[in-house]
């Protein structure tokens, strides 16, 4: 098949990948074609090892093996691999994706960077950064809690915190369940927001603004004890915080119906 995608493109993803080493976590006993088979996007004079170094990129990419895309399971030697097959829907998709980046890279990048500007390429880290699924943890969560209820939603969090912590993956800090806590407040969902941001305010319990938020969420659900105990810790964190001393008095100078 005719090539589709620039051959100048390849130099630079390899470069800006960084993907020289991963080569050379493959097991030396890997059983790799002698010559790439079946290239219908990268262009055709690549060899193996660069195909190779590519490839393996890619799988760290998006946190997936060569199983993937390429029939015939996973082993350390690749030797029930199956790379020239196209069974897999995943395949057709990953070479779409890589015509994508090229006219992004080649085309749409220019034409909006002023020339002589410096531009970062483009790859398949920029998005996923480890994720299959370039989809922010707060939106993820969100998908889960409508489909699984809160306790799945935070249970999900838990495991992301833990199997994602100190990479690039995921925002891990405190404002992701804020924001959902807030679009569930949007949506009268009162009781689910409490829950969220609880889970936000063990995960960093002197942070003023999540007990701000937490002690608003107490009181759209009808607790004003709680909420005036949330704004109690935000005047201890932060003294001056005039909303939560204006909800404060609120709160203290109504009287209990």
């Amino acid at each position: 098949m005719v090539q589709s995608v620039r051959h100048g493109m390849w130099p630079l993803m390899l470069a800006s990948l960084g993907l020289c080493s991963a080569l050379g976590t493959a097991p030396a006993s890997a059983q790799r074609p002698d010559h790439p088979r079946n290239l219908q996007v990268l262009p055709r004079n690549l060899s193996t090892d660069s195909v190779f170094t590519l490839m393996l990129g890619v799988a760290d990419a998006l946190g997936v093996s060569c199983g993937h895309c390429h029939p015939g399971g996973d082993n350390p030697t690749w030797d029930s691999t199956n790379f020239t097959g196209d069974v897999k829907p995943t395949k057709r998709v990953a070479r779409e994706m890589f015509r994508l980046v090229d006219r992004l890279n080649h085309e749409l990048l220019p034409a909006a960077v002023k020339p002589g500007l410096f531009s970062v390429p483009v790859t398949c880290i920029t998005c996923h950064r480890g994720a299959l699924r370039p989809i922010l943890i707060e939106d993820t969560l969100a998908i889960i809690l409508d489909r699984q209820g809160v306790d799945s939603a935070i249970a999900e969090h838990r495991r992301i915190r833990e199997r994602y912590r100190g990479r690039m993956t995921y925002d891990l800090s405190d404002w992701p369940l804020r924001l959902l806590a807030s679009r569930l407040a949007a949506r009268g969902r009162h009781r689910e927001a409490v829950r969220v941001l609880e889970e936000d305010a063990r995960l960093f319990p002197d942070s003023g603004e999540i007990a701000y938020q937490l002690g608003t969420a107490y009181e759209d659900d009808g607790d004003r004890q709680r909420a005036i105990m949330q704004y109690h810790k935000v005047l201890s964190l932060l003294p001056a915080h005039k909303a939560a001393q204006r909800r404060l008095r609120a709160l203290t100078t109504e009287p209990t119906k």
